[in-house]
């Protein structure tokens, strides 16, 4: 097994399209849009994405932003090459009001993070699973504001690889009835 940590889902999708791996592993969101590209095996956690911002911010006199209808006339980053783009321009069109999209080139989700922690932007999206693994790290910043639903999280192969992807599904049914399964949810994932 030879781990490639490569933060561009594009270059993941080019890579399995290109035989150059068999797995996309997470996190991953299970969307409609990458089912034509890729195979999506059994679910394997739930996240969502989350506001990633300080939580004292000279530019938010009232506090922290909860509600996503204050996203309105807000300049949000997220990383390239991430699905994050679409579920901020349906939020823009469900809240009736235009939500800027900014792109931070080369950038990963700590990177972007600590960018928001020092100061340098104010809002960033990710995955909470993610942005949590570095509240500690950064804890000036607050993961708590939701920016859709939860969303399903697994793992993905070229379509076509019908044999892989029932191994794995049952790796993963098998694997998250394990007590391994629970103390990895216990640690990262649960509040």
């Amino acid at each position: 097994l030879i781990y490639i940590g490569e933060p561009s889902l594009s270059n993941r999708l080019k890579m399995l399209e290109d035989n150059k791996c068999d797995i996309l592993s997470g996190p991953l969101s299970v969307i409609a849009g990458l089912r034509s590209q890729v195979a999506f095996t059994k679910s394997i956690i739930e996240s969502k994405l989350v506001l990633v911002q300080r939580k004292n911010n000279s530019s938010k006199p009232n506090g922290v932003v909860r509600n996503q209808v204050d996203f309105s006339g807000k300049h949000i980053y997220i990383c390239e090459n991430t699905a994050y783009s679409e579920r901020l321009l349906h939020l823009a069109a469900e809240i009736s009001d235009t939500i800027y999209i900014r792109t931070l080139m080369g950038y990963n989700s700590e990177r972007m993070i600590a960018q928001v922690a020092a100061g340098f932007i104010d809002y960033a999206v990710c995955d909470k699973q993610v942005a949590k693994a570095y509240r500690d790290k950064y804890p000036v910043i607050d993961v708590e504001t939701p920016v859709g639903f939860n969303q399903m999280q697994a793992w993905a192969v070229k379509p076509g690889k019908k044999i892989l992807l029932d191994s794995l599904n049952v790796f993963i049914t098998d694997y998250k009835k394990s007590p391994e399964f629970t103390r990895l949810i216990q640690k990262y994932i649960t509040d």
